[in-house]
């Protein structure tokens, strides 16, 4: 920590390379407390899955450290442990595995931390402004991403170069609202529809899979097939409700070559969001009737 090693002291020394691992093992101790207690048991029967901690991007930055720090200080059940590709290299070279070390050592891991506390350092007040950050710097990306497509599209096409196929969409009109707005709506139900699909199977791994094959697959099977066929699924699967981003002007004679993937979708944009609402709304019907029979 930048603050450790402003700090002329010795006690403040002994604790460089050991807060961030200390403050892991008193986090992974409060997920034991919730969820391996008699309170979450009941949710576990109804079937309710645990939240495993995530240890985020644990590569060592300092060339100090171990380059395996991280991930041996952090090895426990139900977590995960998310390696750059050099520290995963490093760690099946000459890593060790020493049992479930992020629970070994928390009297050290808690005496460390108010060590830190009282030297005068908030920890909780520098992980709040990390979060603050990193949200602002998404934010920011964002606001950048959608100023160079407003930026960029009318350059690029006041020197000649034309889209292979997508219209120029600005951003300050009513299509480009609407995209916006209405794929923010997509996405909103499709996530809840994701959400009563897993409620109703119990597992992650089917909901996704689930969602992928009604949202995704349509669009990719109504590209291969005949005009007739795709737009029959593009008007009755979820996938119904990316019409929301068409961008093109239908016209009666050329409505026999409106593809998917020209931007062009068989309904109206938001008639086919209304397609999606009723699967979300049908999938949650479904998810609240089976969990009552489950625990009828």
């Amino acid at each position: 920590m930048k603050q450790l090693s402003g700090l002329d002291a010795p006690t403040a020394e002994s604790l460089l390379g050991k807060i961030a691992i200390a403050n892991s093992k008193v986090v992974y101790r409060r997920f034991e407390e919730i969820f391996h207690s008699e309170g979450f048991a009941a949710l576990r029967q109804r079937g309710a899955k645990v939240q495993r901690p995530l240890w985020a991007s644990t590569g060592t930055k300092n060339p100090s450290y171990s380059d395996v720090l991280y991930v041996e200080e952090l090895i426990g059940p139900e977590t995960v442990n998310t390696l750059p590709p050099d520290t995963l290299n490093a760690f099946k070279d000459h890593g060790r595995i020493a049992g479930a070390t992020v629970t070994q050592n928390l009297t050290d891991a808690e005496a460390g931390l108010a060590v830190l506390k009282a030297l005068g350092i908030d920890l909780n007040a520098i992980t709040e402004k990390l979060q603050e950050d990193g949200v602002a710097a998404f934010a920011a990306g964002l606001a950048g991403a959608a100023g160079a497509l407003m930026i960029a599209g009318p350059k690029l096409r006041s020197g000649g170069w034309t889209p292979p196929i997508y219209p120029l969409v600005s951003l300050g009109t009513g299509t480009g609202l609407r995209i916006v707005a209405g794929t923010a709506v997509v996405f909103a139900l499709a996530a809840v529809f994701a959400l009563a699909v897993g409620v109703m199977l119990r597992r992650g791994v089917g909901a996704i899979t689930a969602g992928v094959a009604l949202f995704v697959g349509p669009l990719l099977v109504a590209a291969a097939v005949g005009q007739a066929a795709g737009a029959f699924l593009l008007r009755v699967t979820p996938a119904a409700g990316f019409a929301v981003q068409q961008g093109v002007q239908r016209y009666p004679q050329s409505s026999a070559v409106c593809l998917a993937s020209h931007g062009c979708y068989p309904l109206a944009p938001w008639n086919g969001v209304a397609v999606l609402a009723i699967w979300t709304v049908a999938a949650l019907a479904a998810s609240v009737y089976v969990v009552r029979r489950r625990d009828a």
